[in-house]
């Protein structure tokens, strides 16, 4: 948050963390569109979560637009997507054109390493839903719900908030992530692997009164 934190004395559990934004990443005044600086925080989770000890076991981490409901045990959200995806699998070695790809084949890796510099070679990686058909048609993942690894995501975390920063006059987060995935695709980014999952029982869409 922007705000003092004392702002939100007595308002939370013990199970919700607050920390304040860095005035480095505020961008103020550098989009055409002001909200584009805070979706950018979307890119910065993983350094915001380093900031709080209570999550240093943390491997994996969820992330969700305050608009997004469960309407179903989140547990079955988690072992759906592992079992379907392997989301909680670590990729090792370099797959040729990684962008929708899954490798049934690739095996966890019990090595744990609390850096995010990528040095050993590992693949940073991203899963994302699929985009509503009839919503952002040009926009192909869902960058309101979207699953990251602590220890690898960082990279293509920091590739789509520098092409954020590029295109500083677009209003859509989407755009910067689709920008990523082309770059992906002609092999401009060879670190990165970005997984779209299909919406299956996991998410849907609310339709809009021209939907319906």
């Amino acid at each position: 948050t922007d705000n003092d934190l004392r702002r939100y004395e007595g308002v939370f559990d013990e199970n919700v963390f607050l920390v304040n934004a860095k005035s480095e990443h505020m961008k103020e005044n550098y989009f055409t569109y002001d909200v584009v600086k805070y979706k950018r925080f979307k890119t910065l989770i993983l350094e915001y979560i380093d900031l709080i000890p209570e999550l240093a076991h943390i491997e994996f981490v969820y992330y969700m637009d305050i608009d997004v409901m469960m309407g179903a045990p989140f547990l079955d959200l988690v072992q759906g997507l592992q079992q379907k995806y392997g989301v909680e699998t670590i990729p090792y070695l370099f797959q040729q054109n990684p962008l929708y790809v899954r490798d049934d084949s690739v095996k966890y890796n019990n090595h744990r390493q609390n850096n995010h510099n990528h040095d050993d070679g590992t693949i940073s990686t991203l899963f994302f839903f699929q985009n509503f058909p009839a919503s952002h048609m040009h926009y192909f993942a869902c960058s309101g719900f979207f699953v990251m690894n602590r220890h690898t995501s960082s990279y293509c975390l920091s590739r789509w908030r520098s092409i954020m920063d590029n295109n500083y006059e677009q209003r859509m987060d989407q755009f910067s992530l689709t920008q990523m995935a082309h770059q992906i695709q002609m092999g401009r980014i060879t670190r990165c692997k970005m997984t779209v999952m299909e919406l299956d029982n996991f998410l849907s869409y609310p339709l809009s009164n021209k939907e319906l």
